[in-house]
C-alpha cells in the first residue's frame, strides 16, 4: 500500500471536498426520497443524479492527486492504533452505472475479520415507449437491496486479498427494458433472498482512497408476480424460481473514514 502526507493546505482542501461531496449526496437523496418509490421520476432527475455522482467521483480523484508526497500507509493509517476497528465507506461503480444509489460500510472486527453492509435503492421509471403493435410499454427498474457480508482478510483488514460470505434480500418491480431480452416483454414484481461466497482484492490509491474488486457466486430464491410489460396488463401468474450463479460483482471506490 502507499499513502500520502498532507500539507495544511491539502488538509483544508480535503475537508471542503468532503463537505461538498456529502451535501451533494444528501441533496440527491432528499430530492428523490420526497417522491414515492412508485411515482414517475423524470429523465431530468436521472441526469441530475449522474451529474452529482460524477462530481463526487471527480472530487475524490482530485483529493488523491493533490496529496503528492508518498509515505508508508501501514505506519500512517492502518497501524496507527493497537485496534483494527477501521471503517471504510464504498460505492460500487458498476451498480451506480445502472442509476442505483448504493453504499457499503466495512467495519474491522479484528486484524483479519470484518463485517460489511451494502444497501442499494433505485426509484426510477423510464420514458414510455411504443412496441410495433402500438402497445405502450412502461420500463422500470424499481428495487431496493440489502447485503450483509462477513470477510476474512489473508494479511490484514483493508489490505490485499480476502474471501467472504454474504446474504441477500431484495424487493423489485422491474420490466420493459428493451436491451435485456428477459425483461423486454414482461414485468416482474416480487422479492428474492439467498446467500453466496465471494473473493476480492483491496488496493490503495491514496492515503484514504482505494479501489475494491470483488466477485461472488451463490443461490437465490425468487418469488414474483408476472405481468406483460405493456400498460394495464393483467396478472399472468405467480412464480417461484431457484437461481445458481453470480450474486455479486463490484468495482468499488472506497474512502477510509477512520
Amino acid at each position: 500500500m502507499c499513502a500520502y502526507r498532507r500539507s495544511p493546505v491539502h488538509s483544508t482542501f480535503e475537508v471542503v471536498v468532503d463537505l461538498v461531496e456529502s451535501m451533494a449526496e444528501v441533496c440527491a437523496f432528499l430530492r428523490l426520497y420526497t417522491s414515492s418509490i412508485f411515482e414517475e421520476v423524470r429523465i431530468e432527475q436521472m441526469m441530475w443524479f449522474y451529474k452529482y455522482s460524477l462530481v463526487g467521483l471527480l472530487m475524490m480523484a482530485s483529493l488523491t492527486v493533490c496529496q503528492a508526497e508518498t509515505v508508508n500507509a501501514s505506519d500512517s493509517l492502518l497501524k496507527d492504533t493497537t485496534a483494527y476497528h477501521h471503517t471504510e465507506l464504498r460505492t460500487n461503480l458498476l451498480y451506480l452505472a445502472t442509476a442505483t444509489f448504493n453504499a457499503s460500510i466495512d467495519y474491522g472486527l479484528t486484524k483479519q475479520w470484518s463485517l460489511s453492509m451494502t444497501v442499494g435503492y433505485n426509484p426510477f421509471k423510464w420514458p414510455q415507449r411504443h412496441r410495433d403493435d402500438d402497445k405502450v410499454v412502461n420500463p422500470k427498474t424499481l428495487h431496493w437491496l440489502l447485503m450483509p457480508e462477513v470477510k476474512y482478510w489473508f494479511t490484514e483488514h483493508l489490505n490485499g486479498l480476502y474471501v467472504g460470505g454474504h446474504a441477500i434480500y431484495a424487493q423489485y418491480n422491474i420490466g420493459g427494458i428493451s436491451f435485456i431480452p428477459a425483461l423486454n416483454n414482461n414485468r416482474y414484481d416480487g422479492n428474492l433472498f439467498g446467500t453466496g461466497v465471494s473473493v476480492g482484492w483491496h488496493k490503495w490509491i491514496g492515503k484514504r482512497t482505494a479501489l475494491d474488486f470483488s466477485f461472488g457466486l451463490g443461490y437465490l430464491h425468487l418469488h414474483y408476480d408476472k405481468y406483460k410489460a405493456c400498460k394495464c396488463s393483467g396478472l399472468l401468474g405467480i412464480y417461484n424460481q431457484n437461481y445458481f450463479g453470480p450474486t455479486k460483482m463490484a468495482v468499488s471506490l472506497a474512502y477510509l473514514i477512520k
